[in-house]
């Protein structure tokens, strides 16, 4: 093989990984990025249902029709992580939910008013983006 190409071959060699290390650098910004912002907007929504959520009105509805707005599964808790109120389900199926007092991001929004987390989902199969933020009556 001539000088040539060795040293074609070997420029090609480091532009691919000089490619190759920027689009994984750019997709873990992006990545970060879009994070960051689907939390900021997440917290937005539930600050915005939390501002409805009075005593008097009934939990399931407000998070009926709050989820139905925002296309989005929204659930209300108590203070002692039992569901009130879930988008996605009513009468019988909302008591069967499990508590709420041991996850992530409901633990985070009591100690800070807001927690989140990205786990899997027991539901769906696959990872979500959770959001809590501490309310008097409980926890969106």
């Amino acid at each position: 093989m001539t000088l040539a190409k060795r040293l074609l071959l070997g420029l090609l060699g480091l532009v691919l990984l000089l490619v190759t290390s920027v689009v994984i650098i750019a997709g873990s910004r992006l990545r970060e990025t879009l994070a960051q912002e689907t939390r900021r907007e997440l917290e937005r929504e539930a600050r915005l249902v939390a501002a409805q959520w009075h005593v008097g009105p009934n939990p399931d509805s407000l998070a009926d029709a709050a989820g139905a707005a925002l296309s989005r599964r929204v659930t209300l808790i108590d203070s002692s992580g039992a569901v009130l109120g879930d988008s996605e389900f009513s009468g019988d199926d909302l008591k069967q939910l499990q508590n709420h007092s041991t996850r992530p991001e409901v633990i985070d929004a009591r100690k800070s008013g807001v927690g989140w987390s990205m786990r899997p989902s027991a539901s769906a199969g696959d990872d979500e983006f959770y959001l809590a933020v501490r309310h008097p009556l409980g926890t969106v």
